[in-house]
C-alpha cells in the first residue's frame, strides 16, 4: 500500500513562477525595533512587516526574554547568502528601518496588517525596473523586493 499524498488528502495544491529565473532571490520589509512589556522589560529584535497577515506573531525566544506567552518559530525566511545590501539615499532624512536587510539574521516578529496601518507613512520609492520598492514606515524604509540601487 502506498502512502497517501498529502496534497491530494487535503486538496491542496502549490504552483509557484518566477518571471525573472535570472534572479530568484527577494527582499522582504524588515525592521529593528525596540519591543516592551508591561513589566518593563524591553528587547531589541528584527521584525517582519506583513500587511498581508490577519495577526502580529511574536517567537518563544522573545517571549522568554519579556516573559511573556509563547510560539516557536514564526518564519523561515532568510534572504539569500548571495545578496548585498541595496543602495539607496532619500532626501527627507529617513534611514533604513533594518540597516542590513539582506543579513540572515532570525525574525522574532511579524507585524501584521493592524500594526502595518499604524506604521505606514506617506513615502514610496520605486526602483527604475520596478523591482524593488522602499516604503517609509515610522521605523523608517522598508525595502521589499530584488535589491537593486534606487534612481531618485
Amino acid at each position: 500500500m502506498q502512502p497517501e499524498n498529502p496534497q491530494l488528502r487535503f486538496g491542496v495544491k502549490s504552483h509557484t513562477t518566477n518571471a525573472n529565473p535570472r534572479s530568484q532571490f527577494m527582499i522582504l520589509g524588515t525592521a529593528r525595533i525596540i519591543l516592551s512589556s508591561t513589566q518593563q522589560r524591553t528587547s531589541r529584535a528584527r521584525a517582519l512587516i506583513n500587511p498581508c497577515s490577519e495577526a502580529s506573531f511574536i517567537s518563544e525566544v522573545l517571549v522568554k526574554r519579556l516573559k511573556l506567552q509563547l510560539l516557536p518559530c514564526l518564519t523561515g525566511y532568510v534572504p539569500s547568502a548571495q545578496a548585498t545590501s541595496p543602495t539607496l539615499s532619500f532626501s527627507d532624512g529617513h534611514c533604513l528601518a533594518d540597516t542590513q536587510p539582506e543579513a540572515a539574521d532570525q525574525i522574532y516578529i511579524i507585524l501584521g496588517a493592524y500594526v502595518y496601518t499604524r506604521i505606514i507613512e506617506e513615502g514610496l520609492h520605486k526602483s527604475s525596473d520596478a523591482s524593488t520598492i522602499a516604503q517609509a514606515t515610522a521605523f523608517g524604509w522598508i525595502i521589499t523586493g530584488r535589491p537593486i540601487a534606487f534612481e531618485e
